[in-house]
């Protein structure tokens, strides 16, 4: 039988663009590679890599033709295109009002990913159907020689039926239904795949011409071939696992999604791809298992097990004090006010070497405390937060359910907690993401509430912090004499970056990101400076600081909550209030110090089962820093529930290592005579890394203790 020449072209379409996209990414990545001085076959990995997009280049090949059909079909259909398409928009914009209700009241497990699925999916089927059927109807009133034959005619249904497609697949993914769905999406994917294929290559059995379907199977072993020949291929040498990482993007996304194939204990680690399994066979030898010392045994798979006295100090805080005595005569604050910017980098401000994006919180920092050397314990808001919210690292927090990201668990207690017990009420302004995705933060407080609308129109969204100034103005006006803790998270220069016409000074991202940092502080030194200016308010106590960084491509990454360097974790942090001396300071602090500082400040005792992993920054302010404060390390976390787990430690306020829990490749620098993390030294101090290394797995060790 003669093969139908539509499927045939399809496939010949397909393969051509599946054996393409590789060579060109691939290529693309080599060259990079080779441009940084990487060994000849580390280059041929990334050049092999993406040939496992063979099957995903056949269906962008498929795609091609598919669009072409589907604007013939508009052009022959104009109206029920049109009224379909408009259909499923309507339908999306009730999918995504229904999932933005039931979220809240879902984000357990059980059936809420098949539940939330449905109310994706079912007003954009059901309303596209009516539209569809409504269109058909409208224009068959109509004779069809009143309409235009012209070819724009033609073509704009089709086109607007494809925007509002694309479109709405977008905002549906944007939906972030995925973690959520039952089953994995691996395989669904690939079934996916798999069907369209044969759907669209081999309709009713009819074989394609043998040259397609050669080009088609060369596709289709593209993946193989690649898989095989890169993992035969892959660097051992440290540096350039890290170069294949650092200048192949692909292989950052890849080789995350490979290594669990190679897990042959089921341990969740690999011994291939970098998997840093170093027994493969035993599921109680792999990266994230603890290491006792003193066996002899190399469970976690860094060499060796850890100093036995590291195991009762990890955190470096046995000989500081973590509570402070206040000084003599010091009244505690009758309140304090806590004002988070999203995103806010160390360097964006007056601290850093560049031009300042903020004038006016550099002003205010002259006029209190700065504190030059804090630190995030995280790169994102969650978990962040949590960890500022309750003095402990994220990796020693208790999460609970399935949503993406996890909730704090109620057993953990926070400062809102304790200060409300102690008759401090505390009070949250957050965005509304904080508010209505990220779970177990509003425990303690007594008011937590979004200063943006529930459903607010792009405008309060994108421009939203005068709107936290003046609710938080309003909230203290109510309470002009009361005790209680304000904790006021602005949002704006979280990305997307919007212009905000007389600060945003640029087009490019840097710049529409400096702009927003300008517009935030603009409206965060309108509350600050009423607060000082108030007599009613003198005796609040002020905290400036961020939740996190931000990246512009420093070591390959953007925006943030991806990556452990400075520029995700170096902050701001600024204290003032009454008897707080002007002073900038260099030693190490950490958010998870907030905690204990705080309730010294406000004179709240601390409860003894806190077991908090801070120490309070009192003396810093008061007087002076404990002897041994410059020597306290500081540790930082990328936790299970990302994709790429990561840790890492700074000592004596320089020497930092990055572990990369994902596999065994750990990175050394010191940030004195190298702030932008640019010369590891893992290589060349292997010392000073083992110390580093051990102390990583100290604390790893010790939260396994249950400490």
């Amino acid at each position: 039988m003669e093969p139908s020449p539509a499927p045939a072209s399809s496939c010949r379409w397909a393969a051509r663009l599946g054996l393409a996209l590789p060579l060109l990414l691939g290529g693309g990545e080599a060259v990079r590679l080779l441009a940084a001085a990487a060994h000849p076959r580390t280059a041929l990995v990334a050049l092999l890599l993406p040939a496992v997009a063979g099957l995903g280049g056949v269906l962008a090949g498929l795609l091609v033709p598919g669009v072409r059909q589907l604007l013939a079909f508009a052009s022959r259909h104009p109206g029920p295109s049109l009224g379909g398409g408009l259909g499923a928009l309507l339908g999306l914009r009730v999918a995504e009002a229904a999932a933005t209700h039931l979220f809240p009241r879902l984000h357990r497990p059980d059936l809420a990913g098949l539940l939330l699925a449905l109310a994706a999916v079912l007003p954009v089927v059901v309303l596209g159907g009516l539209g569809g059927l409504l269109g058909a109807g409208l224009v068959r009133r109509r004779a069809a020689t009143t309409l235009p034959t012209t070819t724009v005619s033609r073509l704009t249904p089709g086109l607007l039926l494809l925007g509002g497609l694309g479109w709405a697949t977008w905002r549906l993914l944007a939906l972030d239904l995925l973690p959520h769905l039952p089953g994995s999406a691996r395989w669904t994917a690939g079934a996916t795949a798999g069907l369209l294929l044969l759907a669209l290559c081999w309709p009713g059995g009819v074989r394609p011409r043998p040259a397609t379907a050669w080009l088609l199977l060369l596709a289709l072993l593209g993946p193989l071939l690649g898989l095989g020949g890169a993992h035969l291929l892959y660097p051992t040498a440290r540096r350039e696992r890290l170069l294949l990482e650092a200048h192949s993007p692909w292989a950052r996304q890849v080789l995350p999604r490979l290594r669990p194939f190679w897990d042959r204990d089921h341990d969740g680690f690999s011994g291939g791809w970098g998997g840093g399994d170093c027994d493969d066979g035993d599921p109680r030898v792999h990266p994230g298992a603890v290491d006792p010392p003193g066996d002899a045994r190399d469970q976690d798979c860094l060499g060796g097990d850890p100093p036995a006295a590291l195991l009762e100090d990890p955190l470096g805080l046995a000989g500081l004090p973590a509570r402070a005595p206040l000084p003599a005569g010091f009244t505690p604050y009758r309140g304090a006010v806590l004002l988070v910017i999203d995103a806010l980098r160390l360097d964006a401000t007056g601290v850093g070497k560049g031009p300042s994006a903020t004038p006016e919180l550099d002003r205010l920092a002259t006029q209190g405390a700065l504190f030059t050397g804090a630190r995030s314990p995280a790169p994102g808001t969650w978990p962040a937060i949590p960890a500022l919210l309750t003095g402990r690292l994220p990796g020693s927090l208790r999460w609970t359910g399935r949503t993406s990201p996890p909730a704090l668990g109620p057993e953990n207690r926070t400062l809102a907690e304790v200060l409300g017990e102690a008759g401090v009420p505390s009070h949250g302004l957050v965005s509304g993401y904080m508010k209505w995705r990220l779970f177990g933060m509003e425990q303690g407080f007594a008011s937590y509430e979004s200063a943006i609308p529930r459903d607010p129109p792009p405008e309060p969204r994108d421009h939203s912090s005068p709107l936290f100034t003046e609710q938080a103005q309003r909230l203290l006006a109510r309470l002009p004499d009361q005790r209680l803790f304000l904790y006021v998270h602005y949002i704006d220069p979280h990305h997307p970056y919007v212009v905000h016409p007389g600060f945003t000074r640029g087009e490019s991202p840097k710049e529409r990101y400096l702009g927003e940092l300008r517009y935030t502080e603009h409206h965060v030194a309108r509350l600050v400076d009423g607060l000082r200016a108030d007599p009613a308010a003198a005796d609040l106590l002020v905290i400036v600081t961020a939740d996190h960084g931000e990246e512009f491509r420093e070591h390959a990454g953007q925006f943030h909550a991806s990556q452990l360097y400075e520029e995700s974790l170096r902050v701001p942090l600024v204290f003032l209030g009454r008897g707080i001396r002007p002073s900038v300071q260099e030693q190490p602090v950490s958010l998870v110090d907030l905690f204990p500082t705080l309730l010294d400040l406000l004179g709240v005792p601390h409860p003894p089962e806190l077991g908090l992993q801070g120490r309070s920054l009192a003396p810093d302010l008061l007087g002076s820093p404990p002897p041994g404060a410059d020597r306290r390390p500081l540790f930082a976390e990328l936790g299970p529930w990302e994709k790429q787990p990561a840790a890492a430690v700074l000592e004596e306020g320089r020497h930092k290592g990055i572990l990369r829990r994902g596999g065994d490749l750990f990175e050394l620098y010191d940030l004195v005579p190298d702030p932008g993390e640019r010369r590891d030294l893992a290589d060349q101090e292997p010392e000073r890394a083992a110390r580093l290394l051990a102390r990583l797995r100290a604390l790893d060790a010790w939260r396994q203790a249950g400490r």
